[in-house]
């Protein structure tokens, strides 16, 4: 397997948080311990024009207070360093709670822009400006939930605003 170039990215007590070939891992200094991961990829979303990063698979250890790990990686590295970040197509409870919080996170901070789209026919892009509008959204369009029509309903911050 190729190795790659891994580099520190931020000192968090006594782990460094270190950034590799579209990932990310809390690693303790002492003995190396990996206490959260996370993996990314790069996905073209036609309708927006534009690529966007996707969470592959995010771990976490329960052996370490791992708490705020994930929002801080989204919003200091992810977010600065890559302006278009979407959900996946399936979304785990735990995940939908996490998206909810970066929603509110982006729009209280007003640090970008929190968009509903629809990939599929009828193709939509929505502005979501409130969490009252993302509530809206989530009970009239049925975001979240198993089965083919779902995997084609998500919600995309972008730094830029959606321009068609």
């Amino acid at each position: 397997m190729k190795e790659h170039k891994k580099t520190p990215i931020e000192k968090i007590g006594e782990f460094t948080l270190w950034e590799f070939e579209r990932q990310y891992a809390l690693i303790r200094d002492s003995d190396k311990y990996v206490a959260y991961y996370m993996k990314f990829r790069f996905d073209n979303v036609r309708l927006l024009r534009r690529q966007c990063v996707r969470q592959v698979v995010v771990w976490r250890t329960n052996k370490v207070d791992t708490d705020g790990i994930a929002k801080r990686i989204f919003l200091k590295h992810l977010i600065p360093s890559y302006q278009n970040i979407i959900t996946d197509a399936e979304q785990t409870p735990d995940g939908r709670r996490f998206w909810q919080d970066r929603i509110r996170n982006t729009l209280n901070d007003k640090a970008a822009y929190v968009y509903y789209i629809d990939i599929q026919h009828p193709r939509e892009v929505t502005e979501i400006k409130s969490m009252d509008e993302y509530d809206d959204i989530i009970s009239g369009k049925s975001t979240y939930g198993e089965g083919q029509k779902y995997q084609n309903r998500r919600f995309v911050i972008m730094v830029q605003p959606y321009n068609p």
